[in-house]
């Protein structure tokens, strides 16, 4: 199964990415000459988001991980992953993501990263791939396209990342941060 694998410095500039990374570009990343030297905070939109990674990051003693599941779909595959975050020193810090399983699906159009967008946006949760519907809270993305009729225009919405209060909760009792919404 595949592993993505990034390391940042004390000033969290992303200075190494892993062998697969290529592999990973094909796929959305963005390619390895165009993150090595950027800000790790810089790629997040979601200022919760952010934060909580920044939290994970400031509290790893020299030597200590802590590790998270997360969810990362293709248009026509759900994937579950478990990142490790590891401390190595005091100036390095290593991010490794593995996939733990997948399956197919038909193909959502919402994650096809060449489809044209609109003005429109939708709130994706980082860690569980749920939509923010209003007045129905988080949904699976299939859910929320048929509930929100998405993909009855030619173009789709862009998507914008944050966390839903599930995940808050998951990640706050798994990783021992306090954390409130």
């Amino acid at each position: 199964m595949g592993v993505l694998s990034f390391g940042i410095n004390a000033r969290a500039e992303i200075v190494a990415v892993g062998d697969d990374w290529e592999k990973h570009a094909d796929q959305g990343a963005p390619p390895r000459a165009a993150i090595i030297g950027r800000v790790l905070w810089d790629f997040f939109a979601d200022p919760t988001t952010k934060e909580l990674y920044a939290r994970l990051v400031n509290r790893l003693p020299a030597g200590g991980s802590v590790s998270v599941p997360y969810r990362c779909d293709t248009p026509s595959r759900r994937r579950w992953f478990v990142m490790t975050i590891a401390r190595q020193g005091q100036d390095r810090v290593e991010f490794t993501s593995r996939l733990m399983r997948e399956e197919n699906r038909v193909p959502v159009a919402l994650f096809e990263s060449a489809r044209a967008r609109d003005e429109r946006m939708v709130r994706m949760c980082s860690w569980c791939q749920r939509i923010a519907a209003p007045d129905n809270g988080w949904l699976a993305v299939e859910e929320a396209i048929a509930g929100a009729r998405l993909l009855e225009r030619e173009t789709m919405p862009r998507i914008t990342h944050g966390i839903c209060p599930d995940c808050v909760d998951g990640l706050a009792r798994s990783t021992s941060l306090e954390w409130k919404t």
